[in-house]
Parts: structure tokens; C-alpha cells; sequence
């Protein structure tokens, strides 16, 4: 059984400003998530909530189709950095977690960014 409390904060040091400190955290990360049997998509939901079962896809590939819907649908709401990063993650087929997370991230800004166009008619990208 995994402790989840403890790999939270282990996974919370992924964003260390320190690369040995974030490369240590990820490599005790992944050796719990091993040594209990699992995927870490199986672990992801549970530490992140169920919002993140929509970019699990990416481990799979799935994520191919979400850049491409978000690219096509939301274009105007995009800057150059974010175009730019669905169009480099929707050509791999698995993803890293740092970049699940930031998909997720971007499919939630999205969804901000259109409310704020509907309310106010104007885009905030």
C-alpha cells in the first residue's frame, strides 16, 4: 500500500528550482509507485483528483486528439507558447507527467478564458 500523503510531498518537489533536488524527487517518486505494483496512471487520480482523468489519455496517446480539438476549437484563445506546445506534445505518443500536468492546466485556462469571452466579449489569452 502506498502512502499517499508522503508521495504527494514527494511529487510537490518536482517543482524545485533545484534539477538534482527534482530528479532525486522523481526518482523516489517512481521507485514507490514501482515497488507497489502500479502504473502511475493508476496513482495520478488519486494524488491530482479526477479532473486529471481527462489528460491520462496522454499515456496512451490519447492526448492527440485533445491538442488537435484544442488547437481547432480555441485558437483564438491561445498565445504562441501554448499553440506552439500542443502542437510539439500532440506529435509523441506518451507524455510526461510534467506534461500531462501542463495539458491539464491549459485545458483548464481554456475553459477560464472562453467564460470570460462569453461574459465580457473579449479575449483573454
Amino acid at each position: 500500500m502506498i502512502d499517499l500523503a508522503r508521495l504527494a510531498r514527494i511529487v510537490a518537489m518536482f517543482d524545485s528550482p533545484n534539477v538534482s533536488e527534482r530528479a532525486a524527487a522523481f526518482a523516489r517518486a517512481d521507485q514507490i509507485v514501482r515497488d507497489a505494483g502500479v502504473m502511475w496512471r493508476d496513482i495520478l487520480p488519486t494524488l491530482f483528483g479526477p479532473q486529471l482523468s481527462m489528460t491520462l489519455s496522454g499515456v496512451d496517446g490519447g492526448h492527440i486528439d485533445q491538442c488537435r480539438d484544442l488547437l481547432r476549437n480555441n485558437r483564438d484563445l491561445l498565445n504562441h507558447w501554448e499553440k506552439n506546445f500542443l502542437i510539439r506534445i500532440g506529435g509523441v505518443m506518451q507524455l510526461t507527467v510534467n506534461q500531462m500536468t501542463r495539458l491539464e492546466l491549459l485545458m483548464d485556462e481554456v475553459v477560464r478564458r472562453r467564460a470570460l469571452q462569453a461574459e465580457f466579449g473579449e479575449t483573454a489569452a
